[in-house]
């Protein structure tokens, strides 16, 4: 969870959603997973993809989808950038977030954090969920 990944100005540069990396910066893994969970941060997936080159972490990405059964997604970059070719299907979105649940309970805090202070920024949880009662 301590692991650093060096932010590229590929992963800087990302439109969309941003948990506001610095181009440069070292980032932990941990900060990456916030930065994913509560902000959906392009950035924050784009970093620890290339780590390896992110098209090998997109295969790599799709080779485990075949192993969980995800029969109805194929993607073809980390973040989920839109693109003709990459999709994920409900019935794969729930059958991965069970899983998630199940197999890593030690981030489920990730998913109920209303905000992500990073860099000076303070955001709210891209789940609006989470600022409702009941």
């Amino acid at each position: 969870m301590e692991d650093k990944f060096r932010v590229s100005r590929k992963a800087w540069e990302r439109k969309g959603s941003s948990m506001f990396l610095k181009e440069g910066q070292y980032v932990t893994v941990r900060e990456l997973l916030e930065g994913i969970a509560i902000v959906s941060g392009n950035d924050a997936c784009i970093t620890p993809a290339e780590g390896i080159a992110e098209e090998n972490f997109v295969a790599e990405m799709n080779e485990v989808a075949q192993n969980l059964n995800l029969n109805d997604s194929h993607f073809v970059n980390s973040s989920g950038w839109p693109d003709g070719d990459h999709f994920m299907s409900a019935k794969d979105l729930v059958m991965l977030a069970k899983r998630i649940f199940t197999d890593f309970p030690e981030y489920y805090d990730l998913f109920s954090e209303q905000y992500l202070p990073y860099n000076e920024i303070a955001q709210n949880n891209k789940n609006l969920l989470l600022f409702h009662d009941g």
